[in-house]
């Protein structure tokens, strides 16, 4: 079991054979959802750019597994450089890792894990931090 593990965390990050297009809603869609909550970067970094998702770009994608859940890592890029928010700067480059699986439409999603069950909370596998 350790040997499988350690195997597993000497594997590279490569390209998805899709392509990181194919992972670009879901990470819109995961920041989208991230907004309401203070502190998330990826949703301040969302928000930033006033609703307009042509300025927002996912770069640099790259996953672990060639097949099944996905843990991948990617940079999220907003036109128009940084921006003030809530008294905050919010910087228009993070670097990000995320779980990916796909889902019964054959789409690709970020998965969520509950926080607090019993609160019906949800959180994202999303972590993301200025670059």
């Amino acid at each position: 079991m350790i040997i499988l593990l350690a195997a597993a965390l000497l594997v590279d990050f490569t390209p998805p054979r899709e392509g990181g297009e194919a992972f670009r809603d879901a990470v819109l869609a995961d920041a989208a959802r991230s907004t309401p909550y203070r502190g998330s970067a990826a949703g301040n970094w969302y928000l930033a750019a006033g609703g307009d998702r042509s300025r927002l770009r996912v770069e640099d994608f790259e996953c672990r597994q060639p097949a099944g859940r996905r843990n991948c890592r990617f940079t999220l890029i907003r036109e128009g450089g940084p921006v003030e928010l809530r008294g905050a700067m919010v910087p228009d480059r993070l670097t990000c890792t995320a779980r990916f699986r796909r889902g019964r439409d054959g789409r690709w999603f970020v998965d969520q894990m509950s926080a607090l069950r019993r609160a019906g909370n949800i959180d994202t596998t999303m972590r993301c931090q200025g670059a």
